[in-house]
């Protein structure tokens, strides 16, 4: 019994011996082409560009939207066959509005530094690594249109190409014009991080700032306050309006409160604006709009942004 126990026992890790030399002898695969790097081929002076601001950065850079354009053979008549892949900016974007782009490509490799510059220095210097893109496409500008469906119809249409876009923020990268950077980097810089702040700004992020008048938001019937100080003291939201309706009981005084969106740009408005002392004088007697303010500040400064 104790030899054949032994025979067992060799036998077993004769076996797994066995299965670790097969895996040992697996050759891994090759790993999946990365589309927004230069390939090794790519020696002119955009590729090099685009490799020195991934190494600086962490940041891929995309001078065209054409992520792969791959010869792949020919058709049974002897036509060229192409694998091709474009960058999609709307990709992982869950909205009802379905947007589509025509970019108008850069050739000038100055420009192109310059505006690299730019980002580097006055962009992303100024986020938080958190929020530092996947990649930004550099392109000297680019036009866009969106397909809508009007409510109660079967089927929508695309509108007109707008005017020349300046910045697109999408989830794998942020297009932007090389147009813009250059012509006026601060109005487009702050427009960006303005853009970014808000899409920060959730609901639930705000959970806090909106509790005071959570139960007023967007109603255009609120008869419970004597006067508009009444109202802002006990709600905290400081657009709406008051005026008189008739009712059975004759004139009845009854308010109007924004939606939160633009509650939350009565508070961003001064806070962006170098205007918070501005702001907190005229808003000295409420109590509930100064606590807003500072929360809202205070949230801010949580998600990495510099206001100062």
């Amino acid at each position: 019994m104790k030899k054949i126990g032994r025979y067992i026992w060799f036998g077993l890790l004769l076996s797994v011996a066995v299965a670790c030399r097969k895996e040992d002898d697996i050759t891994p695969e090759a790993p999946t082409p990365n589309y927004f790097y230069p390939d090794e081929s790519e020696t002119d002076v955009h590729a090099q560009l685009c490799r020195n601001f991934y190494a600086e950065t962490g940041c891929y850079l995309l001078l065209n939207d054409t992520l792969k354009h791959e010869y792949t053979g020919t058709d049974r008549y002897g036509n060229p066959l192409y694998s091709t892949e474009l960058l999609d900016l709307t990709y992982g974007v869950t909205s009802s509005v379905r947007w589509k782009f025509k970019f108008h490509l850069s050739t000038d490799y100055q420009r192109e530094l310059q505006a690299t510059e730019i980002i580097k220095n006055d962009i992303l210097r100024a986020m938080d690594k958190r929020y530092h893109p996947y990649s930004f496409l550099l392109v000297d500008y680019f036009e866009s249109s969106a397909y809508q469906i009007e409510e109660g119809e079967p089927t929508g249409c695309w509108s007109a190409l707008s005017e020349r876009e300046t910045y697109y923020i999408g989830s794998r990268a942020i297009a932007m014009s090389i147009d813009a950077l250059l012509q006026d980097k601060e109005t487009l810089k702050n427009r960006f991080f303005r853009r970014l702040l808000e899409n920060q700004l959730t609901t639930s992020v705000l959970k806090e700032f909106y509790a005071p008048g959570e139960r007023y938001y967007g109603k255009d019937d609120i008869t419970e306050f004597e006067n508009d100080d009444d109202f802002i003291n006990r709600t905290g939201i400081l657009a709406g309006g008051s005026h008189f309706a008739v009712t059975n009981e004759g004139l009845i005084l009854t308010f109007e409160a924004h939606s939160k969106t633009e509650d939350r740009t009565m508070f961003l408005d001064p806070l962006l604006n170098g205007k918070e002392e501005e702001f907190t004088t005229k808003y000295a007697k409420y109590p509930i709009v100064l606590e807003k303010f500072r929360l809202l500040k205070e949230i801010v400064l949580d998600l990495g942004f510099n206001i100062n």
